[in-house]
């Protein structure tokens, strides 16, 4: 069991108190008025009163549990926010080879669903020309991303002399910024 099933699974039991705590709260609720309208309304009102305590409970208790899964879809969402990285370099010489392969690569993409192109920029430094290559990932898929940025790499570009690359995963910087408050 993975920490988000877990999650889950709390929240759908508290969710079963609340509708536990409701439904007796109505069924206390209803014999105090069964009571009040016989010959017991001094009973009668007690049930009610507790019936209202109980109603009271299951509502804070249900705006407890709606606070609790609002902010678990909020920090789901937030952790989606990664990027991977992939920089690298090769000779000038080399920029017409390196240039048709990746061509070729264009011409028949099969980027997974879960890695989204940012975009691919380059420019000169003295005789190499540098790259840096950025997609936008789910946090559940970053190994398998990092793997199959690596495999492209090593398969298309490595045996041209001189070309070198590193691929990295990127964070956002506000959960890491939240952490020095």
């Amino acid at each position: 069991m993975n920490a988000e099933s877990s999650v889950g699974k709390t929240h759908f039991g508290n969710l079963t108190t609340f509708y536990s705590l409701l439904y007796t709260s109505a069924a206390v609720f209803f014999i105090g008025l069964t009571l009040i309208f016989t010959d017991s309304p001094e009973i009668g009102l007690i049930f009610i009163f507790f019936a209202s305590i109980l109603m009271i409970i299951s509502f804070v208790l249900f705006c407890i549990i709606f606070y609790r899964v609002w902010k678990f879809i909020i920090a789901k969402e937030r952790r989606r926010k990664m990027v991977v990285i992939t920089t690298g370099s090769f000779p000038l010489v080399s920029f017409m080879e390196v240039g048709n392969r990746y061509k070729k690569r264009l011409e028949s993409p099969d980027i997974p669903d879960y890695m989204k192109p940012i975009g691919t920029w380059g420019f000169p430094v003295e005789e190499k020309w540098h790259f840096i290559q950025v997609f936008e990932v789910d946090e559940s898929k970053e190994a398998d991303a990092l793997d199959r940025q690596n495999a492209v790499f090593l398969k298309n570009f490595v045996d041209i002399p001189g070309f070198a690359f590193t691929t990295q995963i990127a964070y956002g910087v506000e959960p890491f910024l939240k952490l020095l408050e």
